[in-house]
């Protein structure tokens, strides 16, 4: 074989792969890499940062990302839990190791083309909108977002505590997007400041990117009683500055993130017994583990596996809830149909009560007319490959389409919107070499129990804790490397672009009739 590949090295980045004139090389995609929405290459910049270049690792987390950094506090890293190292003993820290890259490396100037390309509506300045603005202006095409809100950043900026995600951090990050070019129309909402078909009109493509900012409602008796607050509009009220008053008892019904998030708040803002109340049990609760974790930490209760009967009274505010034993959440489909015990019932004091049992997107900026295909009667239903709608030119992704869901994964959503726009505006398919791409990835799976463990690491790092160079090094040479490139036929016309393009000089040529 020509090729030698020094595997400690590798990236698996694919430009190999790229420049070679025969397909003779071909790469393994790391686990890590195949499961993270975005397809950031995590082995590259863990790898990168085990070498000591933090600054072309920050390239491989930054360039193609519109918020890294507020990745680095908030994303779900399911990176870490497809990681093979956590086969041995414990997942790598990729989100800390993003997080010590994106705080303590050199910023990154990215390049950008003029624009050669279309114009772009974007309603929503979320993560999504955002993302889908910061790739179409990458890509040659101007990028214009609407959102009502005076200021950008959606539900991270009002659902998200800022004891989770800074509010510096976030305004950073959206500062950085428009300086791209990107037009911000805040303070603007499409229906009534704005109208729909105007955008459809006056831009080439519309993408819609709004969040899930509508709490979802009890309908029990005694839910206008003062002392109740629905999850995202008591979170959205403190955000803005308009913190509804909390007393001392607080009782949070929900299992999500939302739910949790809120208990949190109201235990800040001096809830003295704050508790959270959810049909699941522990494990099944929706809400992330860590989030639920430092709830725990912070003394919040937790009463799993009931859920609420009746709102009683005390005078014109909520004095009590009356819960009673869930027996089961999901019926034999699957299907959300909860089934109670009405032999097993408490009563919970409250003079606050926080309902957040759920979120949904709010489409009636749309209009009843507008020709969309609704998926539940509060989603969109959309093309899963390209997000079009049924509108021409529209294409709409993130909370609009999923039902709340992660800022990585709303970000997806954008990107994967920006490139059908971008094919569409320059006229190519849409589905051409999309379709089986995922299909087609050859994920490494590495056989961990002939790994080389040679590095024990530092302690276990808590997810997007703030590491120092020393433990980031270190953290990093754990990574058992599991993509790598490989040669598919044995071929060669020793071009050398292969080896000459190698970030890392891990490929090597042998060249058995030439002098170097």
């Amino acid at each position: 074989m020509p090729l030698d590949i020094d595997q400690t090295k590798c990236l698996a980045c694919g430009i190999c792969a790229e420049r070679c004139l025969l397909d003779n090389i071909r790469v393994k995609m790391p686990p890590c890499r195949a499961a993270c929405p975005l397809g950031v290459n995590c082995q590259a910049y863990v790898t990168l940062t085990a070498l000591d270049r933090d600054e072309d690792a920050l390239g491989y987390v930054s360039d193609g990302v519109a918020l890294p950094k507020t990745l680095s506090y908030v994303c779900t890293h399911p990176c870490e839990t497809a990681c093979s190292r956590g086969q041995l003993d414990r997942p790598l820290a990729i989100r800390a190791l993003k997080r010590f890259l994106t705080e303590t490396a050199p910023p990154r100037d990215l390049d950008v083309p003029p624009t050669d390309g279309g114009r772009v509506a974007i309603v929503g300045a979320g993560p999504a909108g955002l993302q889908a603005a910061f790739s179409l202006r990458l890509a040659g095409h101007e990028a214009a977002i609407f959102d009502e809100l005076p200021e950008a950043g959606g539900m991270m900026r009002l659902g998200i505590p800022d004891f989770r995600l800074p509010r510096a951090v976030l305004d950073e990050e959206i500062a950085r997007v428009a300086d791209l070019g990107v037009e911000m129309r805040l303070g603007q909402r499409v229906g009534t400041d704005v109208q729909f078909d105007d955008l459809r009109r006056d831009f080439d493509a519309v993408v819609l990117a709004v969040g899930a900012h509508l709490s979802e409602r009890l309908s029990s008796q005694g839910e206008g009683l003062e002392g109740i607050y629905y999850g995202t509009d008591f979170l959205r009220r403190h955000h803005l500055g308009e913190t509804p008053p909390v007393g001392e008892r607080v009782v949070v019904l929900g299992g999500g993130n939302v739910a949790v998030d809120a208990a949190l708040v109201a235990r800040r803002l001096g809830g003295r017994d704050v508790r959270l109340v959810c049909l699941e049990s522990r494990e099944q609760m929706p809400a992330f583990a860590w989030e639920t974790e430092q709830a725990l930490a912070e003394g919040i209760l937790l009463t799993c596996g009931w859920g609420p009967k009746h709102i009683l009274p005390d005078g014109n505010r909520v004095g009590s809830v009356h819960v009673r034993r869930c027996a089961s959440v999901l019926d034999e489909t699957g299907r959300f149909a909860p089934r109670f015990d009405d032999s097993t019932e408490r009563v919970l004091p409250a003079d606050t009560l926080i309902i957040a049992i759920g979120q949904s997107p709010d489409l009636s900026f749309l209009g009843e007319a507008a020709g969309f295909d609704l998926f539940t009667g509060t989603t969109l239903r959309v093309d899963p490959l390209t997000l079009a709608t049924r509108l021409p030119g529209v294409f709409a992704g993130g909370d609009m389409v999923t039902g709340p869901a992660s800022v990585v994964e709303a970000m997806a959503a954008g990107q994967k919107a920006a490139e059908s726009i971008d094919r569409q505006v320059r006229g190519r398919d849409l589905r051409a070499g999309r379709e089986d791409a995922s299909a087609q990835a050859e994920v490494a799976v590495p056989d961990v129990e002939q790994a080389t463990v040679d590095a024990a690491g530092p302690p276990a790092v808590g997810a997007g804790a703030l590491i120092d160079a020393d433990v980031a090094r270190r953290e990093a040479q754990r990574c058992l490397r599991c993509g790598y490139a490989y040669e598919h036929y044995g071929e060669c016309w020793y071009c050398l672009p292969c080896e000459i393009e190698c970030p890392t000089e891990a490929l090597e040529l042998k060249l058995p009739f030439l002098v170097r």
